[in-house]
């Protein structure tokens, strides 16, 4: 007869406690976004947004979410040795910012105010990591979004235009873009130490 697998001790359920967490907040997320999307196609013209390359990010994420739920998580409560659920949190985060900054780009990129919600990414590796995953995710966010700015203010890369939006020609106004990524970059820092300075001493009191 095969042994069972040993049973997950309290700090590993604790922590894929947390992966689920966050994955409830993805399966939130991808659906607000399917739905902005949507809206979004209805309000500007049609073929102003290419709709089939941000519904196949957003199915990305949605078959990323299932996988981790369905597969991933219960490996995690086995015992898988080269899986944690630390590894499958800071995974999840980085397939975030990629499919978020594909989705920006192909949604007005520099027009586009939702930028900000970079910050959400931030504020979760704050809250879920260390201090040092934070202001790493910061300082990812901040180059994820320069770059957008950049491939699209050189053309490297076709930018998408919002009608009635901005100026058509705003992707192109480097001095105004760079303080905008500029303050940015500032929000997405000063997110980091908040979030991981909360945390650090919510955790201390728990000691």
């Amino acid at each position: 007869m095969g042994t069972a697998p040993p049973s997950p001790g309290f700090a590993t359920e604790e922590l894929v406690a947390r992966v689920r967490w966050h994955l409830r907040i993805r399966w939130l997320a991808t659906a607000l976004a399917a739905v902005a999307v949507m809206v979004a196609c209805t309000f500007f013209p049609p073929g102003t947004l290419p709709l089939g390359r941000l519904l196949g990010v957003l199915l990305v994420l949605a078959l990323s979410n299932a996988l981790i739920g369905f597969v991933l998580v219960p490996k995690c409560l086995q015992g898988c040795r080269w899986l944690t659920p630390l590894s499958l949190v800071k995974g999840q985060i980085l397939l975030d910012l990629g499919a978020y900054t594909l989705l920006l780009h192909w949604s007005g990129g520099a027009e586009n105010p939702a930028a900000i919600y970079y910050v959400l990414q931030v504020i979760i590796a704050g809250v879920l990591l260390s201090r040092r995953w934070a202001f790493g995710c910061a300082a990812l966010c901040s180059l994820l979004y320069g770059l957008v700015l950049t491939l699209e203010g050189t053309r490297a890369v076709p930018h998408v235009h919002l009608p009635g939006i901005a100026d058509p020609t705003l992707y192109q106004n480097s001095p105004l873009l760079a303080l905008v990524w500029l303050a940015q970059s500032a929000s997405f820092a000063v997110a980091a130490y908040l979030a991981s300075a909360v945390v650090q001493k919510l955790r201390q009191r728990e000691q």
